[in-house]
């Protein structure tokens, strides 16, 4: 084996005769520096949506009542919550469709009650001014919200008009809406839908609007610790509050979405393992021309013993060698870029303030190396079968 790996070194250096050799070889390990930098690149990128939409505006654990629509949260039940040592914070969170009036101009949103533990959950929902006991019915509304409604009425004194039916059919004469006046005191910015659909409030200004007591809320927002494990704070959580709640995780809160990232997914390390393939081809291309360049040098080892198997392995460990090594290069290539852009957040979306998210998975590396080492290895085998079909076999 050292034997082959030094012929394969030499003939990957090249000699004065032939320096076209080297060059073949080395604009090939370049192509694959670029094919498995784009597709680790990538790879980072899906999954740093994926991981930045999980933790946008939804909660890590969502607890409803299966039976009734509001949720008694002064009632002992909800105790248990504060003993279990993997939950870092829960809210109580009061749920209510209303339209939104501003002037000519009328939206409908999804309003949110929130308490002064809705910020430890959500640190940049901005809630603390929902608290200022100066300010009348104060709200917070999304980026998006705010352009559709109209954004004079940002801290303006005329503010919002939230308006929801009124539980008793009105005469005709009467207007059918309750109404309420809403102050703009700030903006919040999560990056998904709910920065075009939702509007937070104080839970107690929401109660008192929509006429419910104070004590109860549509669901409890629970945010864990790092590290825990969501399935089984959930099992625990249901085991303590038996079977009148019911406990959903993210991917259980919004079905549909985690379900589309990942066909998304597989469609694109499909799409970006073909990429890899056709890259492959260069180092292909490489290892045949360079078995016929040696043809007289392979038929000298021949004769002076070499068996077919160890002829073979010369060029099967080159086309390896060009392959893993250009892509072991274009790996760590894409995995400092992420590196970078995570911790000094060089690149933002357009339009925001949010900087690019990118997660390294390690199922995302496996994905990579499996991909990149099966297709080398194939491609390797392949192109050192020219030794036999060409030159060996020609004698």
């Amino acid at each position: 084996m050292l034997f082959e790996r030094f012929i394969a070194f030499r003939i990957y250096k090249g000699t004065k005769k032939n320096p076209a050799l080297p060059i073949i070889s080395v604009f090939a390990s370049i192509v694959m520096i670029v094919a498995v930098f784009s597709f680790f690149l990538i790879l980072c990128v899906f999954d740093g949506l994926r991981e930045f939409v999980s933790s946008s505006s939804s909660p890590d654990l969502l607890i409803e009542s299966k039976k009734e629509r509001f949720i008694e949260y002064i009632s002992n039940d909800f105790g248990v919550l504060e003993n279990m040592p993997e939950i870092q914070a829960f809210s109580f969170v009061f749920s209510q469709e209303m339209a939104l009036s501003n002037k000519n101009q009328t939206v409908f949103s999804n309003v949110l009650g929130v308490d002064k533990s809705f910020e430890k959950i959500f640190p940049n929902a901005n809630t603390y001014k929902l608290f200022d006991s100066n300010i009348i019915s104060p709200v917070v509304i999304g980026a998006g919200l705010l352009s559709r409604v109209g954004s004079e009425s940002y801290r303006s004194a005329e503010g919002l008009s939230l308006l929801v039916p009124k539980a008793n059919p009105p005469t005709a004469l009467e207007f059918p809406f309750k109404r309420l006046r809403g102050e703009v005191v700030d903006v919040f910015q999560f990056g998904d839908s709910a920065d075009d659909n939702t509007l937070l409030m104080s839970l107690e200004d929401v109660c008192s609007f929509m006429g419910v007591e104070k004590g109860f809320s549509t669901s409890v927002y629970l945010k864990l610790k790092n590290g825990s494990s969501h399935s089984l704070v959930k099992k625990n959580i249901e085991k303590q509050l038996g079977d009148g709640y019911s406990v959903k995780t993210k991917e259980q809160q919004n079905p549909a979405l985690y379900k589309m990232l990942k066909t998304e997914k597989v469609i694109v390390v499909f799409i970006l393992s073909l990429v890899v393939i056709i890259s492959i081809f260069n180092v292909f291309s490489s290892v045949v021309l360079t078995v016929f360049d040696k043809k007289e040098s392979i038929k000298t080892l021949k004769m002076l013993g070499s068996e077919n198997s160890s002829l073979r392995n010369i060029f099967f460990l080159q086309g390896i060698g060009i392959s893993l090594g250009g892509g072991l290069v274009g790996f760590v290539l894409s995995f400092l870029l992420v590196l970078v852009q995570k911790k000094f957040k060089l690149v933002f979306i357009p339009e925001t303030s949010i900087p690019y998210p990118v997660a390294i998975e390690l199922y995302s590396i496996l994905i990579l190396f499996a991909v990149v080492g099966f297709v080398s290895i194939v491609c390797s085998k392949i192109a050192s079968k020219t030794v036999n079909l060409f030159i060996l076999n020609s004698n």
